[in-house]
């Protein structure tokens, strides 16, 4: 599982290029199911220019201690709980990646509601969508819940990059907490 995540992110060693433009000075930035954080990874190591609160967020797993291994000691780990709320204040977070995600949740909309809760009004919600068919590693849940989950996302947020696609694949998209 390791060995797959780090050769398929080798193939985009600058993942984070995207986010980071949507960064200022004392932002905090929180990678959502970071696996092996290959968005904090890019700006912990190359996005000298302003001073990031980095946060990374997952379960429990081989990947997300590599990620921890790896990442220097300022980045703040959070142990997600499954089936639980992440334990973070309102408003408390400027950016949010979610980066090859929600097509594995078992309840992506609960979620993206409790990360809209910690979001900063006016902050950047970052994330794709892949079409899933719920085998594997994607989730029943994932598929059903898509259209409900776009619909959460548009009327709570203002779209800036990419577009809200229910029968495919989405790419990365950027939008902005109303």
């Amino acid at each position: 599982m390791l060995f797959g995540a780090v050769r398929k992110y080798a193939y985009e060693p600058f993942s984070g290029f995207k986010v980071e433009k949507y960064l200022k000075n004392n932002d905090k930035i929180l990678e959502y199911e970071c696996g092996y954080a290959p968005v904090t990874e890019f700006i912990s190591r190359y996005s000298n220019k302003i001073k990031i609160k980095l946060n990374i967020a997952d379960i429990n797993h081989i990947n997300s201690h590599y990620a921890r291994w790896r990442l220097p000691l300022e980045v703040n780990f959070i142990t997600i709980k499954p089936y639980k709320d992440i334990n973070l204040n309102d408003n408390s977070i400027n950016v949010i990646s979610l980066i090859t995600v929600m097509e594995h949740l078992p309840d992506p909309l609960k979620i993206v509601k409790n990360l809209t809760r910690i979001l900063k009004k006016g902050g950047y919600f970052i994330f794709d969508y892949i079409l899933g068919d719920g085998d594997v590693q994607d989730t029943l849940a994932s598929v059903r819940e898509r259209p409900e989950v776009l619909k959460f996302i548009d009327e709570n947020y203002e779209l800036i990059d990419g577009q809200f696609l229910n029968n495919e694949s989405m790419g990365t998209t950027f939008c902005r907490k109303l």
